[in-house]
This record gives structure tokens, sequence and C-alpha cells, in this order.
């Protein structure tokens, strides 16, 4: 958050150089995390009704990750 007195961080602290180094880097890489987040959302690690069933997407997630 951005305010009159300068950028902070939870609890209104003012933020140190290398919590604001971090939120920059997540900032600038932000779409990536978004569609990274996307793509494992959209993986279907559900149970199995049956023991015999084939695996869902747990290795593509697992990859993913």
């Amino acid at each position: 958050m951005t305010t009159a007195t300068g950028t902070t961080g939870r609890g209104g602290r003012p933020r140190d150089a290398r919590e604001e180094r971090v939120v920059e880097a997540a900032l600038d890489l932000r779409d990536e995390l978004v569609g990274l987040l996307a793509e494992l959302v959209a993986c279907d690690t559900t149970a199995r009704d049956e023991p015999d069933e084939p695996a869902r997407d747990e290795e593509r997630a697992q990859r993913l990750l």
C-alpha cells in the first residue's frame, strides 16, 4: 500500500529494502504467476472413485510445480 508517508507493508510499518525487492519481483512476474496458478487450478486432482481408474492430472500438476 502506498500512503502519504511512503510504501507500507502489513501492520502499517514501512517495508525494508529486502521486502521491497520481493514485492517488486512478484509484481514483475505477476502475469507469469497468474498463468501458472490458472494452469494449476485447471488440473483435475480429485480423488478417483474406484482404485482401478486412471490417474487424473496429478502428474501434470507436479510437472508444473
